[in-house]
């Protein structure tokens, strides 16, 4: 057995699962192989396990807020623990890599070193002893990035940094949040409509901002059928008012499932500061959060979703864009199903906005 340690913290230890990949700024796996295993810690103790499967890549896709990581190698997790299963890194397990590295044996692991045979087995074994809790972290992957950001964990400074986005970046959110041209208003408005029809195939709620609830769609208001008001969602006012400003909210038993913001202007960033304000104030809430634009607006929103006050809290990680045509497709194959499908029928059109992950140990 071929075992090397890693040391990196919540978050980064969760994407890596999510995307299957570990990076670094420097030619380091030339010498790594199929098979291989990669044990992460977090916090002194062990979090997972990952076997590579592939071949070493370069990749300059930069998605890692703390810099680029163009060398990476593809893995498989085959263990994985939340927090309270894991096992501490035991003085047994120190002494291991004490024999190996010397008494300052954190320099091996920080170098990614390679051990093998009974030092590796010992190692693996001590982790094998604990739950493996792989399926559950992969079903909450999105949920579990949301709440590892460090940033959650200070919302008041969150909040101080939007509020000093939105007040530099005010020319830009004004012109987004106004209804625009009569091209933007036409797009917007299908789009509303199109989420409208589809919420409703799916046998959910519907709300419709209050900005857009008169609009006509097909020769109808927007809002006819949908709900008219927010009540009893068990949320505090400002979540509830927040959730009531978004463009399309689809709910089930007064529970918002899914959140969408239709943008028709490149920097799109009213509907973004939108969604980042509603997963810093309710971090916990397990929610669909999506963006819906026309298809040749995906680049745009990839840049905009860059900017520092998207980047630093993950916004990435957590929201989806939707592009219309995809939903004019999805609503002829799904026609007359009613009541049949669910709001997982968005994975087949919706879209991952963040690039590749490089890993993160190597900053």
């Amino acid at each position: 057995m071929r075992l090397r340690l890693a040391k990196v913290d919540e978050s980064q230890f969760l994407i890596s699962l999510k995307k299957g990949v570990w990076g670094s700024k420097a030619t380091r796996f030339s010498d790594w192989q199929k098979g291989d295993q990669l044990l992460f810690i977090v916090d002194k103790s062990f979090a997972g396990i990952a076997e590579v499967n592939g071949e070493p890549y370069f990749s300059n896709k930069h998605v890692w807020k703390e810099g680029l990581f163009p060398y990476r190698i593809p893995l498989k997790f085959i263990h994985a623990s939340i927090p309270q299963n894991r096992v501490i890194l035991k003085k047994k397990v120190r002494d291991v890599l004490t024999s190996v590295w010397g008494p300052n044996y954190h320099k091996g692991i920080l170098s990614q070193l390679l051990l093998d045979d009974s030092q590796a087995e010992t190692i693996v074994g001590e982790i094998r002893s604990s739950q493996n809790d792989l399926a559950e972290i992969q079903s909450d992957i999105r949920e579990l990035i949301v709440r590892s950001k460090p940033l959650r964990r200070s919302a008041g400074k969150v909040e101080q940094m939007y509020e000093r986005e939105k007040e530099i970046n005010s020319t830009e959110v004004s012109a987004c949040d106004a209804i625009g041209t009569e091209d933007e208003l036409s797009v917007h408005v299908q789009g509303q409509g199109l989420l409208v029809q589809l919420g409703k195939v799916i046998g959910c709620s519907v709300w419709i901002s209050s900005l857009y609830r008169n609009r006509h769609y097909m020769g109808k208001p927007l809002g006819d059928g949908c709900l008219e008001s927010l009540s009893n969602l068990h949320m505090n006012e400002d979540v509830t008012n927040l959730i009531s400003s978004i463009d399309v909210v689809w709910l089930r038993h007064n529970v918002p499932l899914c959140v969408f913001e239709v943008e028709t202007a490149p920097t799109m960033f009213s509907g973004l500061l939108r969604v980042s304000d509603l997963i810093t104030l309710a971090p916990a809430l397990n929610i669909g959060l999506f963006i819906v634009a026309s298809e040749n607006m995906r680049e745009d929103l990839r840049k905009t979703i860059s900017h520092p006050t998207f980047q630093n809290i993950g916004l990435s990680e957590v929201c989806r864009f939707i592009p219309i045509e995809g939903m004019e497709g999805l609503l002829s194959k799904i026609d007359g199903l009613n009541g049949h499908v669910n709001t997982d029928i968005l994975d087949t059109i919706a879209v991952d906005l963040e690039e590749e992950y490089p890993g993160n140990l190597d900053v």
